[in-house]
């Protein structure tokens, strides 16, 4: 469970690092994402930071090359639902 957090926290920094370099240097890696729907608490994130101080992960996003868009399209359709009764 504490991985998981961790994850979770982690990844929302990555993306927020990612956005930075989009507005001000373009799109440096076309292959990220945000695996999560929600959001952490900023007081996660404060705490998390204050743990995890010496990593500097987020600034090293490797730069990828520009997908196809047909690969676009398939990284944005949602997943297909479930069969009736499954749950």
């Amino acid at each position: 469970l504490e991985f998981r957090r961790v994850l979770f926290r982690s990844s929302y920094l990555l993306i927020l690092s990612w956005i930075c370099q989009y507005y001000f240097n373009g799109i440096s890696n076309w292959r990220i994402f945000y695996d999560f729907h929600l959001t952490p608490f900023v007081s996660d994130i404060i705490q998390f930071l204050e743990t995890n101080a010496t990593t500097n992960q987020y600034h090293s996003i490797q730069k990828t090359d520009p997908v196809l868009p047909y690969e676009q399209l398939l990284m944005v359709l949602p997943e297909p639902p479930l069969p009736m009764g499954s749950l």
